[in-house]
């Protein structure tokens, strides 16, 4: 028992070893310009750029404060001590935690809260480190058989990680609602998606629960069934025994895995305890359902699903602008003919839920955009399309606007700024220049969605004030002057819009538990309930005519669009009572407290925390080594190191990978010693290559388009090429010596791909590279080689059919040596052995044509083993190489199919296996089926 718990532990270690290779060696996410400091706490370290000084020192106290409230409750408490990295470079809201390679906690400043999910918390910072150090404690717990592992090999066994992924969000959610005065485990929001799915019987699998699922609710669906599930256990069966499964988990993950432990606990298997939630559930939403009397029926003129928000109508009253995301194409602006049901979409851009608006002459629109920003920063800005040209214009550039909205007569916009953690209200001339701020900034306040009364005087906005409820407000922007316009109870308020007599102001609450729109009379301050419905009605906004209200509806499928006529007879009156307030908890303006504060070191993070025994080949067979990697918290030195020592041969054998990303430039150094194994007249040759190699690169993380890259390299290598085997009885004898020389490479990419793809579906990765060996670098031998890739991606008619074509090639020219992988290559085409196409100079062109078949979601023990979507695709392949002229290249022509499974490994690795027929149609092709693993 004691082995299996090692081996599966090891072998999740592996696969976040893989992942840590292929991606965390990439550009820097964070500008090298700044400058960073940390503050010592008795229980963390707190990084932060100077930029954001203030708040780290007040968040520094609070920090303590949730250490102080989750340690007794996870009953843990972690044996060093947990980095903290506060950051305010994007515009949208986030938090991440790890225990790999050691425990830490990435947050965002800009709070997650939007016009589709407004503020349900007291204070953001404190609220989202609640749910992510709860992950740390969580993740890093390993008792029990788990407990000697953790100490052989460090903090690379995380057995808890192998929960399934509703478990792991799940108890952070619940920590964030038990110990927050809210949390999305008490949230109308949230709870209508539980709501609806169980009402439209879409609930998902417990196998799409314990992984993921392309379908509606998506991202979301862990949090939200993780949390109403792990509140279940604490109210049926008492929050002690849920906090005792996490520490117990450790020592059932490698024998009678999950089912046993919650066995051991509850009786009950996890199917066992899921089907009991489930019925618990119908019960409890059929009983609320029933409570609800007289339904509005939405009038839908969308049925896509996943996000279609922010209805707009145009100055006709006659079609609705909206923006979508969802899981099968990049998101954008559509415009919808609710009497036609004709949709189109009107551009393509990073948006979501912000304002929409028109010039006074409805010819532009004014929408929200999202963007890369001077390479390291996601900001928001304003753009206006016009609406005939479909000619974009950006207003602002980096200004950090997260919502907007153009005055009637089109003279101001009234925006908001995010900056610091805080929202603020501005206004700008129409083209975007001659910025007034309207009202003072207040710390850590967040305001959304303002709106302009049809005469322009004065504005609508959400805000929300640390401790409170996100409200309504009436503004003056000539003086200044906010009028709360409905007091009461905890509710939360968004989306103002006025009717175009200006009377009514709508909006949506959730005043009645279920989010609904309703309608504020300015003059009598009458409150009135507009709808009354089962999922949710939101974001509204009254048609110019003022005779239709069009809103976004909740179903099981996600958010769609519906319109309703405007019939005041059928409003519900509210009339005002107390409402009920919870008690207002502290908020985070707590006095910073005298803790230790130094310039940021990124030595003590580079220190090993974890090793692995893993294996390298040589001539003498299979020699043991020891697998080291490190990276500070800032990602600015990463490194991986294998090392191994034969000592029959008496030589090492090793590979490091040092990447530094304090400066532009990044800094790439890579050193090796192996033995390669060559086919060499009927018999083995080992070669011994000692390589070194250091490059500097140049990366933009935009180019023509928010969702293009490209990076340039250029670098210096030396190989030095000895033998390990005798050479004298061969013929031929291998090139030996010292091959130098420096290169450069370059890549640009704007490939994109969606939730539902099986492929890359439009754009193109192309990559070149130049290596040029010479004789005045060292080099015993002088060549220079090309080569170039261009990866082509074509949406075709079906649903994420794709077609791509792929062109290589490569040449090289001077000195060649006689092994292969220097001067001279093997080209790859498939239904050919992998000598049958070599030579100096090749091309090949790869076309396939990719297709879904259908998506699995399946899992193997929950989350060990899951079969998430097969695809097939049919290619023809056609390739030659020679060491002659060009002309006699002797084309070589193939063609086959696959058929592919991809595979989600322990939650963390993605495996693709593929089974494939291929026939190669010319001289020394063959004919056959295959088998083979990708990552």
């Amino acid at each position: 028992m004691f082995r299996y718990i090692i081996q599966k532990s090891l072998f999740v270690s592996f696969m976040l070893l893989v992942l840590i290779v292929k991606s965390g060696f990439a550009a820097t996410w964070l500008d090298p310009s700044l400058r960073w400091k940390t503050i010592e706490t008795p229980h963390f370290s707190i990084h932060y750029h100077e930029q954001i000084e203030r708040i780290a020192n007040r968040f520094a106290p609070v920090a303590e404060e949730v250490h102080q409230k989750l340690v007794p409750f996870m009953k843990y408490q972690s044996d060093i001590k947990i980095q903290v990295v506060l950051i305010d470079t994007v515009d949208y809201g986030n938090g991440y935690a790890t225990v790999f390679p050691d425990p830490r906690v990435t947050l965002y400043l800009t709070d997650w809260s939007t016009n589709l999910n407004p503020s349900k918390y007291d204070q953001w910072l404190k609220f989202v480190f609640t749910h992510e150090y709860t992950h740390v404690l969580h993740l890093d717990m390993a008792e029990g058989l788990a407990a000697l592992p953790r100490k052989i090999f460090g903090r690379i066994i995380v057995p808890n990680a192998l929960s399934p992924s509703f478990m792991l969000e799940g108890v952070a959610t619940y920590s964030e609602t038990k110990n927050e005065r809210w949390g999305r485990g008490d949230d109308p929001h949230w709870d209508m998606m539980m709501r609806m799915d169980v009402l439209e019987n879409k609930i998902k699998t417990l196998d799409q629960a314990s992984v993921d699922t392309v379908n509606w609710p998506d991202g979301h669906l862990r949090y939200i069934y993780g949390v109403e599930f792990l509140q279940y256990l604490s109210d049926t069966y008492g929050e002690e025994r849920l906090i005792k499964f996490f520490h117990i988990f450790g020592n059932y993950v490698g024998t009678s895995g999950i089912d046993g432990a919650f066995y051991a606990l509850y009786g009950k298997t996890l199917s066992g305890l899921w089907s009991d939630w489930l019925f618990y559930l119908h019960d409890k939403y059929e009983r609320q359902k029933q409570g609800l009397g007289e339904l509005t029926r939405p009038g839908l003129i969308t049925g896509s699903g996943y996000h279609n928000l922010k209805p707009k109508w145009d100055k006709n009253s006659r079609l609705i602008y909206y923006q979508q995301q969802n899981a099968d194409d990049y998101p954008g602006i559509r415009v919808v003919d609710p009497q036609t049901g004709e949709d189109k979409k009107i551009i393509e851009a990073s948006v979501f839920a912000g304002n929409l608006s028109f010039d006074p002459n409805g010819q532009e629109l004014l929408f929200i955009k999202s963007d890369n920003f001077d390479n390291y920063y996601t900001y928001s800005d304003i753009c206006s399309l016009d609406l005939a040209t479909k000619q974009l214009k950006q207003l602002t550039k980096g200004k950090r606007v997260t919502d907007a909205d153009l005055a009637p007569d089109g003279k101001w916009i009234v925006f908001v700024e995010n900056n610091l953690g805080t929202k603020t209200l501005k206004m700008i001339t129409g083209g975007g220049v001659d910025e007034v701020v309207v009202l003072s900034p207040e710390a850590e306040v967040q305001y959304f969605s303002p709106r302009w009364t049809p005469d322009g005087t004065k504005f609508a906005v959400a805000k929300w004030t640390p401790g409170g409820q996100q409200k309504i407000y009436l503004v003056s922007p000539q003086t200044g002057i906010q009028r709360r316009l409905i007091e009461g109870d905890d509710s939360a308020e968004s989306n103002p819009t006025f009717s175009p007599d200006g009377r009514y102001l709508f909006f949506d609450s959730d005043h009645s538990g279920i989010v609904n729109l309703y309608a504020y009379a300015l003059d009598s301050k009458q409150l009135f309930q507009v709808t009354n419905v089962l999922g949710g009605a939101m974001m509204p906004d009254v048609s110019p005519d003022g005779k239709k209200l069009a809103y976004v509806s909740y179903s099981s499928n996600g958010y769609d669009l519906a319109v309703l006529a405007v019939e005041q007879t059928k409003w519900k009156e509210i009339v005002k009572e107390p409402g009920v307030i919870r008690s207002r908890a502290v908020p985070l303006l707590v006095p910073p407290k005298n803790y230790e504060v130094h310039d940021y070191n990124p030595l003590p993070g580079l220190l090993p925390k974890s090793w692995l025994p893993v294996s390298y080949t040589n001539e003498n067979g299979s020699q043991s080594s020891v697998y080291l990697w490190g990276s500070d918290i800032l990602g600015q030195h990463q490194y991986n190191l294998q090392y191994g020592y034969d000592f029959k041969a008496n030589r090492p054998g090793y590979e490091l990978l040092y990447t530094n990303n304090q400066f532009l430039p990044q800094l790439t150094l890579r050193l090796s010693e192996t033995a390669a194994a060559y086919a060499w007249e009927s018999a083995t040759l080992w070669l011994r290559n000692t390589y070194g190699q250091v490059s500097v690169s140049l990366y933009d993380n935009r180019v023509f388009s928010e969702w293009d890259r490209q990076v340039v390299s250029v670098g210096y290598e030396q190989t030095n090429i000895t033998n390990i085997t005798s050479i004298t009885a061969y013929t031929t004898k291998p090139s030996l010596g010292n091959i130098n020389g420096a290169f450069v490479a370059w890549r640009y990419h704007n490939t994109r791909k969606y939730r539902k793809s099986i492929s890359y579906e439009d754009g193109i990765d192309l990559t070149a590279r130049v290596t040029s060996n010479s004789r005045s670098l060292g080099s015993d031998y002088a060549y220079t080689t090309y080569s170039a890739n261009l990866a082509s991606y074509f949406k075709m008619p079906g649903p994420h059919h794709v077609l791509t074509p792929t062109l290589y090639g490569f040449y090289s020219s001077g000195e060649q040596l006689a092994q292969s992988n220097f001067s001279w290559n093997s080209l790859p085409v498939r239904g050919y052995s992998g000598t049958s196409l070599q030579g100096n100079k090749g091309v090949s062109l790869i076309t396939e044509y990719r297709f879904p078949i259908g998506y699995v979601e399946r899992t193997v023990l929950y989350n060990s083993t899951f079969l998430d979507r097969i695809w097939g695709d049919v290619f023809v392949d056609v390739g030659g190489a020679t060491f002659s002229p060009p002309g006699s290249l002797n084309l070589k022509r193939s063609y086959g199919a696959e058929f592919n499974m991809n595979t989600l490994l322990a939650g963390y690795f993605y495996l693709t296996s593929t089974i494939g027929y291929v026939n190669g149609v010319d001289a020394g092709g063959e004919e056959k089926f295959y088998f083979r693993f990708s990552m």
